[in-house]
């Protein structure tokens, strides 16, 4: 025979009630959406986030009222350190961002030139599919540059280059066709970053000239 314990007795109707407030959809939306409005103040991401919409920035400087920007950290992480991507034929990084203002009817990039403005929609799609845009030099956290290497060398054979300013210093990392990566920090940019990091980590990228708004 077995010998069982008793099952433990119901929560009382009050406690139960309380848990259910507590667990309730709106409650659970309410921080879902909380989560998701602080991530890039945490530096866990900024695309999707609710602050590309308002143009709220943390990248290299914050445009917020109170809440600091990254920079203001007094031990920022390695993997938010802003490095500009100067040169590349990795298409991941060609392709980082796009400025769609091209697709624009006709009309509209008329109007815009008509008043003096340049047309101009940044956005960071997660894959790009079609001809690649134009090429502009763009900041981006480290951790992007890193997790697109490694992407790179995990899933193509061709040699690449990534021309590339970090503190101030131009560095180079070049895949040759014999599958060796040369390079100042090649070993630091082939160590793939921790996966929970690449599953939930996602950075836009800015510019620490202007307040452009980026999607």
């Amino acid at each position: 025979f077995f010998l069982a314990s008793p099952p433990p007795p119901p929560p009382p109707p009050a406690a139960a009630a309380a848990r259910e407030r507590v667990f309730s959809a709106p409650n659970v939306m309410f921080a879902l959406v909380f989560m998701i409005g602080l991530s890039p103040y945490a530096g866990v991401r900024t695309y999707p986030a609710f602050a590309m919409f308002s143009n709220l920035r943390t990248e290299d400087r914050s445009n917020h009222w109170f809440l600091p920007g990254w920079d203001d950290w007094e031990h920022r992480p390695g993997y938010l350190e802003p490095v500009e991507i100067m040169e590349t034929n990795l298409r991941s990084l060609r392709a980082f961002q796009v400025d769609l203002s091209p697709y624009y009817p006709e009309d509209t990039l008329e109007n815009l030139a008509g008043i003096d403005l340049e047309a101009a929609l940044w956005i960071c799609p997660p894959k790009w599919n079609f001809r690649l845009p134009e090429f502009r030099p763009y900041h981006i956290p480290w951790f992007e540059l890193n997790k697109a290497v490694v992407t790179a060398l995990d899933n193509d054979k061709d040699p690449f280059y990534v021309k590339y300013q970090r503190n101030g210093r131009t560095k180079t990392l070049t895949r040759l066709a014999s599958g060796e990566c040369t390079g100042d920090e090649a070993e630091a940019l082939q160590q793939p970053p921790p996966f929970w990091r690449r599953l939930f980590f996602r950075f836009r990228s800015f510019d620490p000239r202007s307040d452009v708004c980026r999607h």
